[in-house]
């Protein structure tokens, strides 16, 4: 656990919304550099509550930070270490939370890993319909200059 919730750990009703929200997980999940760190911070949430918090309102705030986690990572690229840390955070949630939440979860991670082979998909067919444009625009050239030779009168 980071440093911060282990601090929260010492006290024995520590997670109040008020303090959910003085950690600013949300805002950190959104800066790449911090994202890991957020998710990190996420996933020693919800070992202490246990998927269980006592207040109904820190709990919907730390099930939508778990959302715009996995819907984040898309945004921030799909780079591994964030890869990585979406996976574990998965784990965790599947550890710890009711089913249909671990559904919902499970359901927007998933639509994140689709979004990003769509992407890369994209991004290859987009590689090689400029490969192909170049082809045909070499073909035009060369029928250009043989066209221009065509024209040119008799030097001889």
């Amino acid at each position: 656990p980071t440093r911060r919730a282990r601090q929260l750990d010492a006290k024995a009703d520590w997670l109040s919304l008020e303090v959910y929200n003085d950690l600013h997980i949300s805002s950190a999940l959104e800066r790449s550099c911090d994202f890991v760190t957020a998710v990190s911070e996420l996933d020693a949430l919800l070992i202490q509550c246990n998927g269980n918090c006592k207040d109904k309102a820190v709990d919907a705030a730390l099930f939508e930070d778990i959302q715009l986690a996995f819907k984040l990572v898309e945004r921030h690229g799909g780079a591994p270490r964030i890869l990585n840390a979406a996976k574990s955070l998965l784990r965790r949630v599947e550890q710890t939370l009711p089913q249909t939440r671990r559904n919902q979860a499970s359901s927007a991670y998933k639509q994140t890993l689709l979004a990003l082979k769509r992407q890369e998909r994209r991004e290859l067919d987009d590689g090689q319909g400029l490969e192909v444009m170049s082809d045909v625009m070499n073909q035009v050239d060369i029928l250009v200059q043989v066209l221009s030779f065509m024209d040119a009168p008799d030097v001889a």
